[in-house]
């Protein structure tokens, strides 16, 4: 038997005592290194060092810690006050991809690209971090916010009414909602078309069936009335452990 140590043999009883042995000192081995990596992220949180990876738009990395990149610092900057003033998103897009501003990746910009930008804290000078537990997995407690290392781009309260006007035109296109897509779509992928089998995904107010060309027939039903029609079927299902309440009555089916 071959290992990263070596071969193995198990053809006795002390072979296989001695494998047991390798195994639960390649075990503490591993979990000694993930406490070290633990103990040096949360020292490097405390710290407030950047974390690593790559620059959000208008910085530079170097030396665990953030270098602002004025040029673009700017542009975040103005992005940020004229989002203030009630310019759209898709207006600055259209401006910065105009004057031939490309993004970290050097493609044109999008309103999403842009959005994510100003939503980062890093732009305010903090980072989240979130607890690491011994084993070396991430904790379930909420995130912690740090104070960087690194100087702001925005003040905390121009980055806070960044995000706020963005909140609120995300609600305003919800109709005063804000859920995410999970809960707009909750049986997208889920409901099978009754016909050919195959996965029905939201698309607008009804579950589509897919193409002719996707293994799909193309037919639809009413997301309002099959949503109605799971959630009855569930009620129904748990409303006893011996109920014999009569299914509900199945939606109108759609061409």
């Amino acid at each position: 038997m071959k290992s990263a140590t070596g071969s193995l043999r198990l053809d006795t009883d002390s072979d296989v005592a001695m494998a047991r042995v390798l195994v639960a000192m390649a075990n503490k081995s591993s979990a000694d290194t993930a406490r070290r990596v633990a103990r040096a992220s949360k020292q490097q949180a405390i710290d407030g060092r950047w974390h690593g990876g790559r620059a959000s738009y208008g910085y530079r990395t170097g030396d665990s810690t953030l270098y602002v990149v004025p040029e673009r610092a700017a542009l975040v900057r103005e992005a940020s006050e004229r989002v203030r003033a009630g310019e759209s998103v898709y207006r600055i897009v259209n401006r910065w991809n105009q004057a031939g501003w490309v993004t970290m990746h050097g493609v044109r910009w999008s309103e999403k690209a842009l959005k994510q930008i100003l939503r980062n804290p890093v732009l305010k000078g903090v980072r989240t971090y979130r607890p690491v537990l011994p084993g070396g997995s991430w904790a379930t407690a909420p995130e912690v916010v740090v104070e960087g290392n690194w100087t702001p781009i925005l003040d905390a309260d121009a980055w806070d009414e960044t995000v706020a006007v963005l909140d609120a035109r995300r609600a305003r296109k919800n109709g005063g909602r804000t859920y995410s897509s999970k809960w707009v779509m909750p049986f997208s992928g889920l409901i099978r078309c009754g016909k050919c089998g195959h996965k029905m995904r939201k698309q607008g107010p009804n579950y589509i069936c897919g193409h002719h060309t996707r293994g799909g027939c193309a037919r639809s039903i009413n997301a309002v009335a099959i949503q109605a029609f799971i959630e009855d079927a569930v009620l129904a299902a748990f409303s006893g452990p011996t109920s014999q309440a009569p299914p509900p009555a199945r939606p109108g089916k759609r061409r």
